[in-house]
């Protein structure tokens, strides 16, 4: 149950879980949360795109919760 809570605490955060299993003389799973950084530019650059009436969409295959921390972090409002 620790470490449920600890994955559901980090994917709200909106970071990206990663699982990793091994076998040997040890065996184990091994879990850990990675997150992209931000560029500094890029919610100028998204808003610079809006103004000129371009529609910005932030397309995916992370989380729900990743993907609407990164939306919001950078102004887009339809995230998939």
């Amino acid at each position: 149950p620790e470490l449920e809570t600890k994955i559901e605490l980090w994917q709200m955060r909106g970071k990206t879980i990663v699982y990793a299993a091994f076998a040997g003389k040890e065996n184990g799973i091994l879990v850990f949360a990675i997150e992209d950084p931000i560029r500094a530019t890029a919610r100028s650059a998204i808003q610079t795109l809006q103004t000129m009436g371009i529609e910005t969409i932030l397309l995916t295959g992370d989380t729900v919760e990743t993907a609407k921390r990164v939306a919001e972090q950078v102004g887009i409002k339809r995230f998939y």
